[in-house]
């Protein structure tokens, strides 16, 4: 389970009708995700955008696993 979905487990029924059977999907980009949560009886849509988790700064001087092959 993403991060995404797990962030939207608290919307267990729409907010206009009350219905509880809500379609997701995700959508997996390079800046995050996209999470669209769709009513099937109203067709209420909610659209939510997760930005990624901010990525570890490289190492100066790493050079990673073809510098280890040669040596």
């Amino acid at each position: 389970m993403s991060h995404a979905t797990r962030a939207l487990r608290a919307l267990h029924a729409c907010p206009v009708c009350g219905c509880a059977e809500l379609c997701t999907d995700e959508v997996f980009e390079r800046g995050g995700a996209l999470l669209l949560t769709e009513c099937p009886r109203c067709e209420h849509r909610v659209l939510e955008r997760f930005a990624s988790p901010p990525r570890a700064p490289l190492r100066a001087g790493w050079r990673g696993a073809e510098a280890r092959s040669v040596a």
